[in-house]
Order: structure tokens, then C-alpha cells, then sequence
């Protein structure tokens, strides 16, 4: 597992990608939007050893032979806890209908 590689949601990396676009786009408050960029992106990596406890904990709590979770799992962030996102397996013969 790559325990040292930042782990970013989607909704704060586009947030990031959103500023720095506007950003770029006009030179007058270039710098504002450039230091919201920033802040946005030091959230990120401030929130990443509490996923990170998170995530160590779904992987031990949920993890079996059908529940897997990716190396840098997508997480959000909610009231009282975090979302991890897993892969759970589904065998053919499990399947209604087949």
C-alpha cells in the first residue's frame, strides 16, 4: 500500500482546479485567487492523517476475501465520521435472475 502518496477527494481537487483556472484567467486578482487555491489545497493535506486513521480502520473493520479497499480509496468527509469507498466482490451464481 502507498501510505505516503496524498490522498485528495474530487470535490476539493475541483475546487483547486476551479480557482486556479479562474485564477489564470484575469491578472487583476490573480494573486487572491491563487492564495484560495492554496488554503484549498493545505485543507487537503491537513485532513489526510484523519483519513488516513479512517481508512486504516474501515480496511480493518470491513476488508475479507469479497470486500477490498483500493490503496487511495475516494473519501468524503461527513457529520461524525468518513465515507470510504470499497470494492465488493459479487459472485455469478449470487446473482437473482441468472
Amino acid at each position: 500500500m502507498a501510505q505516503d502518496a496524498p490522498m485528495i477527494s474530487l470535490t476539493a481537487l475541483h475546487s483547486a482546479h476551479i480557482a486556479i483556472n479562474a485564477a489564470l484567467a484575469g491578472a487583476d486578482d490573480a494573486r487572491a485567487k491563487l492564495e484560495a487555491a492554496k488554503r484549498s489545497i493545505e485543507s487537503i493535506h491537513a485532513d489526510r492523517a484523519t483519513r488516513t486513521l479512517h481508512i486504516e480502520q474501515a480496511r480493518k473493520d470491513y476488508c475479507t476475501d469479497d470486500i477490498e479497499i483500493d490503496d487511495e480509496p475516494i473519501v468524503s468527509v461527513g457529520d461524525g465520521g468518513v465515507w470510504v469507498n470499497a470494492w465488493v466482490w459479487v459472485r455469478d451464481e449470487e446473482v437473482e435472475g441468472e
